[in-house]
Order: structure tokens, then C-alpha cells, then sequence
């Protein structure tokens, strides 16, 4: 399962807390913190949002939940979602187990909460 969208939104800032915690120019944290709190609301819990030098990310019990910007020209700031479910172990897959229906579940839960604040995404 490969789930990624892009919006457009002011609603989510560069954050100064972002500068030197990601790479120059990478933003995410107001968004990730964001989107934590929406999906909390829905029952979704997460845990906080952890810089990487792309972005931010939040890790869920099924998948990992990545926020951050697309840099680009002088155009409008465009942010990015992508979740990526977690890994089976060798054990688990001979089991058949797999998190993608569960990270599918989460996926669906930020497409959501994104259209019920009025935030018009497409895939990436």
C-alpha cells in the first residue's frame, strides 16, 4: 500500500521550531501536530511528532504517518501526507498478517478529518 496526497492550505505555517530540526527549507510541524489532534478526536492515537530531515512523522501501532512540504519554486507552500504501513515480520507474514487494511483504516481517517476542515487534497 503506497497512500500519499498533496493540498494547499494556510491553515499550517512554516514553524521557526522546524529550523534545524529538518532541513532548511522543511516544514511540518504545525501540521503534524495538527493532524495528531484531529486524529485523537477520531480515536486514532499516535504518538508526537518526531523530526526527520524530511519532515515530520507520526508512528502508529500499524504505520507510519509522514508530514511534511514539497519544496519547490516561489509558488504556493504545498504540503504532503503519506502513510506507510509497518513491515510484517517473517512470522507474522507466514501468518498471513499485514497492516495495510489497518493502515488503509488511518489513511481514510486523514482524508476525513482533512475534507471536514475544508481541505480540498488530491493524490500525490
Amino acid at each position: 500500500m503506497n497512500w500519499q496526497i498533496e493540498f494547499e492550505s494556510d491553515l499550517f505555517r512554516p514553524d521557526a521550531q522546524d529550523e534545524g530540526q529538518t532541513n532548511p527549507g522543511i516544514y511540518g510541524r504545525e501540521l503534524a501536530e495538527w493532524l495528531k489532534q484531529a486524529l485523537a478526536a477520531k480515536g486514532i492515537e499516535t504518538g508526537e511528532p518526531v523530526a526527520e530531515d524530511w519532515g515530520w512523522i507520526l508512528k502508529h501501532a500499524d504505520c507510519d504517518i509522514a508530514c511534511g512540504n514539497m519544496i519547490g519554486d516561489d509558488g504556493p507552500l504545498i504540503w504532503s501526507i503519506f502513510v506507510n504501513p509497518r513491515r510484517a515480520s517473517l512470522l507474522q507474514r507466514l501468518r498471513g498478517q499485514s497492516f495495510d487494511r489497518a493502515a488503509q483504516g488511518v489513511a481514510s481517517a486523514i482524508e476525513t478529518v482533512l475534507a471536514e476542515t475544508g481541505i480540498a487534497f488530491r493524490p500525490a
